[in-house]
């Protein structure tokens, strides 16, 4: 067993050392309480553990609920990977020969490149080359990884296919088409998994050496645990084609599998679909072992299904729209409009049934939601209004001003409102104002005869009325002999 500090060298230099070297064994290391461990098969990461409750199946399930099984093993694989990468301090330490308990793959190489810059900051590439631009970089060849397995954007790759050993570091920096940061990225990147190397004078990554366990570990190991399953014979091509149609299947939109920039000139938009359909074409393949055929045959299929829109100048343009800048198309605006309006109307019942049984500030709330979520509805504007009114009448006369206000505006804008008429009626009632309030209330009659809101206001109204009009005879009495005898 192997083991060192997080520190020198760092977890990806690690990683990719294992995979550069096809290891066979399991890789733990800890930062802190936090704990990860990783178990390699022929330099491929079979299976990951943490226990980390965010990189729980639960935890990642919640955050993507729209995930499959396997699309929730793979996040939870590249999770592991990205948060162990994130630790500096701590230790680790590699077993040699220890099969996982389970096998859940995760694609390495694309964890380590998508991590760099973000789990892995971009200071760490630079520190790293410090020292070789004057070195002479070239593709190894026959390395543990091939460059086709790199999950790289197509102009980088390209400008690495291009290493001979005739420039410098520098230079090949400086003309890689590409930020200066992916590039070093891309060399840094490259350098680890063995398929870059530099002139015999120019300092290499750290490595870690793997250990053969000795017949007899091997021995008792086997006892222990059922042994791995033998490695198959490698299949270069196989694996090119392989990385090829996990770098396509994961791309995120059409131009990712062409390997293309979304914003690129429409002629190296072409150029890479090209360079794809003359590698990937059936014609290619079909004396070829049936299952690279298959495989290529279905990447081609995703290359030329991806180029049927980004060939076309029009669905180019459309898709852009909607798939990288988020626009909306006619049926899905119409779809949320329709949408918005149910859960304004269902805003608006809840309000109203609040409403019936007294319940003030539940209602404002509700009736608030509903026209916030459809403001030219007048109906419900007038309602929200009423109850703003309702809530600060005697309290906030600037509150109360503006729910009267949004009646009358409601009244005045709306197409016979019937309700509107019924509000201002029951506000004008609150006020005192008897007389105006059962003008507003008729009015309200007139637009609807069947107004409930109207007719149980009229009626409670009317029963006021009748009572005021009861006492008043005694009230004129009083007041007479209030004149007659009050004062001499």
């Amino acid at each position: 067993m192997q083991s060192g500090t997080l520190r020198d060298p760092p977890l990806i230099e690690l990683l990719l050392s294992l995979a550069a070297q096809r290891a066979n064994g399991r890789l733990e290391c800890g930062d802190g309480r936090r704990k990860w461990t990783f178990w390699f098969e022929g330099g491929r990461l079979s299976a990951t553990k943490s226990n980390l409750k965010s990189e729980a199946l639960e935890s990642l399930e919640a955050k993507h609920p729209g995930a499959g099984p396997d699309e929730l093993a793979r996040i939870q694989g590249l999770t592991r990977v990205h948060g162990a990468l994130r630790a500096i301090d701590g230790e680790w330490s590699f077993t040699p020969n220890d099969a996982p308990p389970a096998r859940k793959p995760v694609d390495l190489l694309a964890a380590c490149w998508s991590a760099l810059g973000d789990a892995v900051p971009d200071d760490l590439a630079r520190a790293r080359l410090a020292g070789l631009d004057g070195r002479f970089p070239r593709l190894k060849a026959g390395g543990g990884v091939s460059i086709d397995e790199l999950p790289y954007p197509a102009e980088l790759r390209a400008a690495l296919l291009d290493l001979d050993g005739q420039r410098t570091l520098a230079d090949v920096l400086d003309f890689i088409p590409t930020p200066p940061e992916i590039a070093r990225r891309g060399v840094y990147l490259g350098l680890l998994a063995g398929v870059i190397s530099v002139d015999e004078q120019g300092a290499s990554t750290p490595k870690v050496i793997v250990e053969t366990a000795s017949p007899r570990a091997a021995e008792t190991a086997s006892a222990a645990k059922p042994a791995a399953p033998p490695a198959a014979e490698a299949d270069p091509e196989l694996d090119r084609l392989r990385a090829e149609q996990r770098r396509v299947n994961g791309a995120a939109n059409h131009f990712e599998r062409l390997g293309v920039a979304w914003d690129a000139e429409p002629a190296e938009q072409r150029k890479a679909y090209m360079r794809l359909a003359q590698h990937l074409h059936p014609d290619r393949w079909t004396l070829k072992p049936p299952e690279q055929a298959e495989i290529a045959n279905a990447v081609f299929a995703k290359v030329s299904e991806a180029w049927e829109i980004i060939g076309d100048e029009a669905a180019r343009a459309e898709y852009t729209d909607r798939v990288i800048h988020g626009k909306k198309t006619e049926d899905e605006l119409a779809m949320e409009k329709v949408q918005e309006i149910m859960s304004a109307e269902n805003d608006f019942k809840l309000g109203l049934g609040e409403l019936n049984n007294g319940r003030i500030l539940q209602a404002h709330e509700a009736f608030k939601a509903a026209r916030d979520r459809l403001p030219e509805e007048m109906e419900f504007a007038a309602f929200y209004g009423y109850t703003l009114f309702k809530l600060n009448y005697g309290k906030d006369d600037m509150l109360a001003n503006e729910g009267e206000q949004l009646i009358r505006v409601s009244i005045e804008n709306g197409t016979k409102l019937s309700n509107g008429w019924a509000l201002m009626g029951m506000l004008n009632h609150d006020k005192g104002e008897l007389e105006v309030a059962k003008r507003a209330l008729l009015t309200s009659l007139k637009l609807q005869p069947t107004n409930p809101i109207a007719q149980r206001e009229l009626k409670r109204l009317q029963r006021r009325l009748e009572k005021d009009k009861e006492s008043a005879p005694a009230a004129g009495i009083g007041g007479f002999f209030s004149k007659l005898f009050g004062k001499k």
